[in-house]
């Protein structure tokens, strides 16, 4: 049977877990967040880019550094497979936890819009059908302008690996890519799972790969991950141009949701193609 959406499979991650059951509320889901990110010595940022107001969490120590900035994944976008959630605050913020385990003297979280800040055009179709929609990217690349001066170096995870994608394809101040568990190539995810396209609007990153390609960039999957296999990164590989700057890595022990946080500082140390050890620093 062919599914209205792709959105929500990558609820079932959540749903699977038993996190749908969750009784926290969106006080809650901040509160717990900031928590985290205050013992991890990542301090409250709220950026004002277009229509939204967006949550971010900073450390930044060294002026002359890159800002390391972990984008977010669709975080609670749907309950079930046909039912939108209210609010698309993450019950696991994946990014931040990623960011708290990371030690670059200048490490930043971005949340996606109308995570854990609502404001009145936070609608149900901005975590739905316009989650990769222009006006959500143009106000993501907008957020990154708030490190302005820094070099960047972009993780994403989840779709957070789309945004990572499209923002670095308008930006002149990336200087490397790693995605997570990222849904890098939307139309390839929604022929995989053989359920409907995304809009016509929704942009897909893999079709900016030809300016993407000679960022240096890793794609990091899990052995386990059955919502975004690692087939689905080795095809989007295969059709970047000669000569690109972009290798798969796959991580045992790791499924789309889990394992992550744990291993990033390994996945972190990996080192990027079309680069020498810490030139990016220089």
């Amino acid at each position: 049977m062919r599914l209205r959406l792709a959105a929500p499979l990558l609820a079932l991650a959540f749903l699977a877990l038993g996190l749908g059951a969750c009784a926290l509320s969106h006080d809650d889901l901040l509160r717990k967040s900031s928590s985290f990110a205050s013992r991890s010595g990542l301090k409250p940022v709220q950026i004002q880019s277009g229509p939204f107001t967006l949550q971010a969490y900073e450390h930044i120590t060294d002026s002359a550094a890159p800002v390391r900035v972990f984008i977010e994944g669709d975080g609670k976008a749907w309950l079930t497979r046909t039912q939108p959630s209210p609010d698309p605050t993450p019950y696991t913020p994946t990014a931040l936890l990623m960011a708290g385990a990371d030690n670059s003297p200048n490490v930043a979280y971005l949340a996606r819009p109308c995570q854990f800040i609502f404001t009145p055009n936070c609608t149900m179709p901005v975590w739905t059908y316009d989650q990769y929609s222009e006006a959500t990217i143009a106000a993501m690349n907008t957020a990154l302008d708030h490190w302005k001066g820094h070099k960047l170096e972009l993780v994403g995870y989840s779709g957070g690996a789309a945004i990572v994608l499209l923002t670095a394809a308008r930006r002149n101040d990336v200087i490397n890519i790693r995605t997570v568990a990222g849904n890098i190539d939307t139309s390839g995810f929604t022929s995989y799972h053989h359920v409907s396209a995304m809009p016509a609007d929704s942009l897909n990153p893999a079709s900016v790969m030809a300016r993407t390609a000679s960022i240096p960039q890793i794609h990091f999957v899990g052995e386990d991950d059955r919502i975004v296999p690692q087939k689905l990164a080795d095809n989007y590989q295969s059709r970047l141009p000669a000569g690109n700057c972009s290798k798969v890595i796959a991580i045992p022990n790791a499924d789309h949701v889990s394992g992550w946080p744990e291993h990033w500082p390994l996945m972190a140390g990996r080192l990027l193609p079309c680069t020498t050890p810490k030139s990016y620093y220089q």
